[in-house]
């Protein structure tokens, strides 16, 4: 890889790491993330669930299978939908879970695998990058700190 291209990526991998944190932050005062549904054809027909959110102080992963809900008359499942959690109603972390509880289990009741971990896990990760760019923008040079200078003894002065 070329120079340029490399500090290409890397200002492009910085860009997304910092718009990472954002809704990881607000993941401790309310609840962001997205909920993407689809349905896979087959008889019965079955709808695939998959849901990111950050709330509560952590960040949860929720993958569920499940046969659809009976339609109303004149209604029709979706084939696909998306929908967009934001921070609002405001909420306050739940101090276990945000600190140190981890979840990675299957929930058989249902069909449904969870993994959740406290937020500041992913937070540090994503810090990773700036903290490199800012040891890059420190000025270095030879003045670190400052010179010790040994002190003569009188006599030798005379």
């Amino acid at each position: 890889m070329t120079r340029r291209l490399k500090s290409w990526a890397f200002f492009v991998a910085l860009g997304l790491s910092i718009a990472l944190l954002l809704p990881l932050m607000c993941g401790y005062i309310g609840r962001t993330g997205v909920s993407v549904c689809w349905g896979k054809s087959g008889s019965p027909a079955v709808l695939q669930w998959v849901i990111l959110t950050a709330e509560e102080g952590r960040v949860r992963l929720w993958v569920e299978s499940s046969p659809p809900a009976k339609a109303s008359p004149g209604t029709m499942s979706p084939a696909r939908a998306v929908e967009w959690y934001t921070v609002w109603p405001l909420r306050r972390p739940d101090l276990r879970r945000a600190v140190w509880s981890f979840d990675a289990h299957p929930l058989p009741a249902r069909r449904a695998f969870i993994i959740a971990f406290p937020s500041w896990c992913a937070i540090a990760i994503c810090l990773i990058l700036p903290a490199i760019w800012f040891a890059r923008r420190r000025p270095s040079g030879p003045e670190r700190g400052f010179a010790v200078v040994r002190q003569e003894s009188a006599r030798t002065q005379v």
